[in-house]
């Protein structure tokens, strides 16, 4: 028996929920590993598109090359054309800057916009060396890169290091004594 495939629209008008306060379509199936909404395509051969660029497609028409479909909203899991635009990746990356969400150099952990994570996350992600990674990846919604990052001192590196943290501590108390 052979199965057939419903229309496109239907199935992902399916596939997200109304948030009343925001207006956004939130998409309820299938992500990716960033965040995104993905939606499958043309069966197992057609593989998957993001959630957002479908709705784009669906509802306002192509996408010429070389162009984004960026967010108004800043919510990656939202596929309301209406908060929905095309873009260049300079512009994608001047409205990040505008809203203040692009990491910049010299802003370091809670300092980035971009940073989920507060100084004693990163602190306790790197002192956690008997937790499994993926328990790590969950606790603290980040990715896999994030806490070998962490672990490894190339992120949050500001911080004081476990064997520094007592001369950091004994320094802080006595300077605030005199």
């Amino acid at each position: 028996m052979v199965a057939k495939f419903q229309p496109l629209l239907p199935r992902f008008l399916a596939k997200f929920k109304i948030n009343t306060e925001t207006e956004c379509w939130e998409w309820t199936a299938g992500r990716y590993r960033d965040g995104y909404g993905a939606f499958g395509v043309g069966g197992r051969a057609g593989g998957n598109k993001r959630a957002h660029r479908v709705s784009y497609e669906l509802h306002c028409g192509p996408i010429p090359n070389g162009m984004l479909v960026c967010h108004q909203c800043d919510n990656r899991i939202c596929v309301n054309p209406e908060h929905l635009f095309l873009g260049t990746s300079a512009d994608n990356l001047a409205d990040m800057t505008i809203k203040g969400r692009r990491a910049r150099v010299g802003h370091p952990g809670v300092s980035n916009p971009s940073s989920k994570l507060t100084a004693e996350d990163a602190m306790a992600i790197r002192d956690a060396v008997d937790v499994p990674i993926g328990t790590l990846m969950k606790r603290y919604d980040i990715g896999r890169s994030v806490v070998f990052g962490i672990r490894a001192g190339r992120l949050w590196t500001h911080l004081p290091r476990p064997e520094d943290a007592s001369d950091f501590l004994n320094r802080s108390s006595t300077e605030v004594g005199n």
